[in-house]
Protein backbone atom coordinates (compact mmCIF):
# COMPACT_ATOMS: atom_id res chain seq x y z
CA UNK A 1 0.00 0.00 0.00
CA UNK A 2 3.17 2.27 0.74
CA UNK A 3 4.84 1.88 -2.74
CA UNK A 4 1.35 2.61 -4.06
CA UNK A 5 0.62 5.84 -2.36
CA UNK A 6 4.03 7.06 -3.41
CA UNK A 7 3.81 6.33 -7.00
CA UNK A 8 0.60 8.08 -7.30
CA UNK A 9 1.90 11.28 -5.78
CA UNK A 10 5.22 11.15 -8.23
CA UNK A 11 2.15 10.88 -11.49
CA UNK A 12 0.16 13.75 -9.95
CA UNK A 13 3.56 15.85 -9.27
CA UNK A 14 4.57 15.18 -12.78
CA UNK A 15 1.00 16.17 -14.39
CA UNK A 16 0.70 19.06 -12.21
CA UNK A 17 4.21 20.07 -13.50
CA UNK A 18 3.06 19.47 -17.44
CA UNK A 19 0.58 21.69 -16.28
CA UNK A 20 2.32 24.64 -15.27
CA UNK A 21 4.85 24.05 -18.11
CA UNK A 22 1.83 24.43 -20.30
CA UNK A 23 0.83 27.46 -18.13
CA UNK A 24 4.44 29.27 -18.47
CA UNK A 25 3.89 28.38 -22.90
CA UNK A 26 0.85 30.36 -22.81
CA UNK A 27 1.87 33.27 -21.22
CA UNK A 28 5.31 33.47 -23.60
CA UNK A 29 3.56 32.79 -26.20
CA UNK A 30 0.84 35.87 -25.31
CA UNK A 31 4.04 38.42 -24.54
CA UNK A 32 5.68 37.50 -27.79
CA UNK A 33 2.24 38.38 -29.82
CA UNK A 34 2.13 41.45 -28.04
CA UNK A 35 5.45 42.25 -28.64
CA UNK A 36 5.31 41.35 -32.72
CA UNK A 37 1.80 43.96 -32.18
CA UNK A 38 3.90 46.44 -30.62
CA UNK A 39 6.83 46.29 -33.14
CA UNK A 40 4.09 46.08 -36.25
CA UNK A 41 2.81 49.43 -34.86
CA UNK A 42 6.13 51.55 -34.19
CA UNK A 43 6.71 50.35 -37.54
CA UNK A 44 4.15 51.51 -39.01
CA UNK A 45 4.35 55.03 -37.33
CA UNK A 46 7.63 55.28 -39.00
CA UNK A 47 6.91 54.65 -42.35
CA UNK A 48 3.86 57.25 -42.07
CA UNK A 49 6.39 59.52 -40.53
CA UNK A 50 8.70 59.18 -43.87
CA UNK A 51 6.12 59.58 -45.94
CA UNK A 52 4.79 62.61 -44.71
CA UNK A 53 8.21 64.33 -44.40
CA UNK A 54 8.48 65.28 -47.70
CA UNK A 55 4.88 67.05 -47.77
CA UNK A 56 6.23 68.97 -45.20
CA UNK A 57 9.07 70.09 -46.02
CA UNK A 58 7.20 71.44 -49.45
CA UNK A 59 4.74 73.01 -47.02
CA UNK A 60 7.86 74.64 -45.41
CA UNK A 61 9.20 75.76 -47.79
CA UNK A 62 6.32 77.69 -49.41
CA UNK A 63 5.70 79.69 -46.21
CA UNK A 64 9.28 80.27 -45.82
CA UNK A 65 8.87 81.91 -49.68
CA UNK A 66 5.84 83.61 -48.89
CA UNK A 67 7.00 85.52 -45.60
CA UNK A 68 10.62 86.68 -48.02
CA UNK A 69 8.46 87.68 -50.67
CA UNK A 70 8.01 91.97 -51.12
CA UNK A 71 4.78 93.14 -50.85
CA UNK A 72 3.44 94.31 -54.08
CA UNK A 73 2.45 98.14 -54.03
CA UNK A 74 -0.69 99.36 -55.25
CA UNK A 75 -0.29 101.09 -59.10
CA UNK A 76 -0.25 104.39 -58.72
CA UNK A 77 -3.27 106.28 -59.76
CA UNK A 78 -2.98 107.97 -62.90
CA UNK A 79 -4.18 111.64 -62.51
CA UNK A 80 -6.73 112.58 -65.26
CA UNK A 81 -7.18 115.70 -66.35
CA UNK A 82 -10.94 117.02 -66.09
CA UNK A 83 -12.81 117.35 -69.44
CA UNK A 84 -14.24 120.26 -70.56
CA UNK A 85 -17.95 120.40 -70.68
CA UNK A 86 -18.85 119.39 -74.54
CA UNK A 87 -20.41 122.64 -76.24
CA UNK A 88 -24.08 123.19 -75.49
CA UNK A 89 -26.25 122.47 -78.71
CA UNK A 90 -28.19 125.31 -80.82
CA UNK A 91 -31.28 126.02 -79.23
CA UNK A 92 -30.30 123.36 -76.26
CA UNK A 93 -31.36 124.84 -72.62
CA UNK A 94 -28.01 125.76 -71.74
CA UNK A 95 -27.53 128.24 -75.45
CA UNK A 96 -30.81 129.23 -75.21
CA UNK A 97 -30.77 133.16 -74.06
CA UNK A 98 -33.22 134.52 -71.12
CA UNK A 99 -34.77 137.24 -74.10
CA UNK A 100 -34.33 137.96 -77.59
CA UNK A 101 -35.52 140.33 -80.13
CA UNK A 102 -36.63 139.94 -83.65
CA UNK A 103 -38.69 141.19 -86.52
CA UNK A 104 -41.56 138.93 -88.29
CA UNK A 105 -43.61 138.84 -91.58
CA UNK A 106 -47.53 137.52 -90.72
CA UNK A 107 -49.27 136.96 -93.78
CA UNK A 108 -52.83 135.36 -92.67
CA UNK A 109 -55.78 133.41 -94.34
CA UNK A 110 -59.33 133.22 -94.00
CA UNK A 111 -59.09 130.98 -91.49
CA UNK A 112 -56.75 132.56 -89.01
CA UNK A 113 -57.48 133.43 -85.76
CA UNK A 114 -58.29 136.97 -85.30
CA UNK A 115 -57.90 137.34 -89.73
CA UNK A 116 -59.63 140.88 -90.35
CA UNK A 117 -62.59 140.70 -92.60
CA UNK A 118 -60.69 141.64 -95.34
CA UNK A 119 -58.64 139.05 -95.11
CA UNK A 120 -59.98 136.72 -98.13
CA UNK A 121 -56.79 134.46 -99.30
CA UNK A 122 -56.50 130.86 -98.76
CA UNK A 123 -54.31 128.47 -96.64
CA UNK A 124 -52.55 127.53 -99.92
CA UNK A 125 -52.38 131.41 -101.07
CA UNK A 126 -51.04 132.26 -98.02
CA UNK A 127 -48.29 130.12 -97.62
CA UNK A 128 -47.65 130.98 -101.17
CA UNK A 129 -47.14 134.19 -100.13
CA UNK A 130 -45.24 133.46 -97.48
CA UNK A 131 -42.81 131.64 -99.47
CA UNK A 132 -41.98 134.56 -101.28
CA UNK A 133 -41.38 136.85 -98.67
CA UNK A 134 -38.98 134.37 -97.56
CA UNK A 135 -36.82 134.14 -100.51
CA UNK A 136 -36.96 137.95 -100.72
CA UNK A 137 -35.32 138.02 -97.24
CA UNK A 138 -32.75 135.61 -97.66
CA UNK A 139 -31.23 137.00 -100.93
CA UNK A 140 -30.63 139.95 -98.72
CA UNK A 141 -33.65 142.59 -98.73
CA UNK A 142 -34.35 144.78 -96.27
CA UNK A 143 -37.17 142.87 -93.82
CA UNK A 144 -38.21 146.00 -92.57
CA UNK A 145 -39.61 146.65 -95.59
CA UNK A 146 -40.41 143.35 -96.76
CA UNK A 147 -42.92 143.50 -93.71
CA UNK A 148 -44.30 146.93 -94.83
CA UNK A 149 -45.38 145.19 -97.72
CA UNK A 150 -46.36 141.94 -97.00
CA UNK A 151 -47.38 141.68 -93.33
CA UNK A 152 -51.52 141.33 -92.47
CA UNK A 153 -50.30 142.40 -88.62
CA UNK A 154 -51.78 145.16 -87.51
CA UNK A 155 -49.25 148.25 -86.80
CA UNK A 156 -46.41 146.69 -89.23
CA UNK A 157 -46.99 149.22 -91.55
CA UNK A 158 -45.06 151.50 -89.51
CA UNK A 159 -43.14 149.10 -87.28
CA UNK A 160 -41.64 146.90 -89.64
CA UNK A 161 -42.60 143.83 -87.95
CA UNK A 162 -40.36 144.56 -85.06
CA UNK A 163 -41.61 142.69 -81.92
CA UNK A 164 -39.03 144.45 -79.55
CA UNK A 165 -38.02 142.45 -76.93
CA UNK A 166 -39.27 139.39 -75.26
CA UNK A 167 -38.75 136.05 -73.36
CA UNK A 168 -39.85 132.55 -73.10
CA UNK A 169 -43.87 132.35 -72.71
CA UNK A 170 -44.48 135.66 -74.39
CA UNK A 171 -44.94 133.88 -77.79
CA UNK A 172 -47.45 130.86 -79.29
CA UNK A 173 -45.07 127.91 -78.56
CA UNK A 174 -44.36 127.42 -82.28
CA UNK A 175 -43.23 131.32 -82.78
CA UNK A 176 -40.99 130.53 -79.48
CA UNK A 177 -39.41 127.73 -80.69
CA UNK A 178 -38.40 129.13 -83.93
CA UNK A 179 -37.53 132.52 -82.36
CA UNK A 180 -35.16 131.18 -80.17
CA UNK A 181 -33.39 128.62 -82.08
CA UNK A 182 -32.32 131.28 -84.48
CA UNK A 183 -28.88 133.12 -84.14
CA UNK A 184 -28.68 136.90 -84.08
CA UNK A 185 -29.55 138.16 -87.73
CA UNK A 186 -30.22 134.40 -88.90
CA UNK A 187 -33.97 133.94 -90.94
CA UNK A 188 -36.42 131.13 -89.71
CA UNK A 189 -38.44 128.50 -92.57
CA UNK A 190 -41.54 129.06 -92.48
CA UNK A 191 -43.32 129.01 -89.46
CA UNK A 192 -47.20 128.25 -88.85
CA UNK A 193 -49.41 129.41 -85.88
CA UNK A 194 -53.11 129.45 -85.67
CA UNK A 195 -52.77 132.86 -86.54
CA UNK A 196 -51.16 132.48 -90.02
CA UNK A 197 -47.73 131.83 -91.46
CA UNK A 198 -44.77 133.89 -89.97
CA UNK A 199 -41.30 134.61 -91.55
CA UNK A 200 -39.29 135.39 -88.42
CA UNK A 201 -35.62 137.37 -88.20
CA UNK A 202 -33.95 137.87 -84.98
CA UNK A 203 -32.41 140.79 -84.49
CA UNK A 204 -30.41 140.50 -80.78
Amino acid sequence: MGMVREATNTWTERRVAVKVMDGDGDSARAASDRRVRLLRRRRARTTHRVAMRPLRLAALALVVAACNRAPSEPAAATPTAALPPPPAAPGSAAARPARISARHVLVMHRGSERAPAGITRTREEARTRAEEVLRRARAGEDFAQLARTYSDEPGAATSGGDLNEFGPGQMVPPFERAAFALEVNAISDIVETDFGFHVIKRTR
